[in-house]
């Protein structure tokens, strides 16, 4: 359901469950029913609630940049009624529930699944600096970045069938098209190995 926050419309997930809050924040190129089976299991431990970041699932707001997605946990916590949630995220989300937390979010702890840290700054002086050029970003993410015929052919060799279909859906994910909540997307082998070829070739 969309739910109003003070930072505009977000798709939730109030899966429920008894214990303390927990909020789940997945990672890009995905949206929050990835965590259905992982929610299914902590909802005897915990109350679990997951939302779609912006750009993702059902949420309507659009991302411009890397904040946004940190700063949105408050109003998506004080929304659902969570207080001092328990935060897990992955990848992305791993990213924005640790910014979250740096700030002085107020959150019992995290849990980050495969996440990274994007700010490389080591005083709590240097949050006044706070920024990421957008550019950075989209060299981190491999934004817009389409594989050669060449390369998607040389990739797809050997792969299982319909590898070279799932390479063209992570290709429409890094150029910025949305997932539906009834389909989570899960990266493609014949994406990620075209992606650490040139990787490599950028390394040496």
């Amino acid at each position: 359901m969309l739910l109003e926050t003070a930072r505009g419309p977000f798709a939730v997930e109030d899966f429920g469950g008894c214990g303390p809050d927990l909020l789940l924040v997945h990672g890009t190129g995905h949206n929050l029913a990835v965590w259905a089976p992982l929610a299914e299991c902590l909802r005897g431990h915990f109350r679990v609630a997951a939302f779609d970041l912006r750009g993702h699932g059902q949420t309507p707001q659009d991302s411009s940049d890397p904040e946004q997605y940190w700063r949105d946990i408050g109003a998506v916590c004080a929304a659902l009624g969570l207080r001092r949630p328990w935060l897990m995220g992955h990848s992305t989300g791993g990213y924005a529930v640790t910014a979250f937390a740096a700030d002085g979010g107020d959150c019992a702890g995290i849990v980050v699944l495969d996440g990274f840290v994007l700010d490389p700054r080591q005083t709590p002086e240097e949050r006044q600096a706070w920024h990421l050029p957008r550019e950075q970003l989209w060299d981190l993410f491999r934004y817009g970045w389409r594989a050669t015929p060449a390369e998607v052919e040389a990739c797809g060799a050997g792969h299982r069938p319909g590898a070279g279909r799932l390479a063209e859906r992570g290709r429409a994910g890094r150029s910025g098209g949305r997932r539906s909540r009834a389909e989570p997307f899960w990266p493609s082998r014949t994406a990620g190995c075209c992606a650490a070829r040139r990787w490599k070739r950028s390394r040496w």
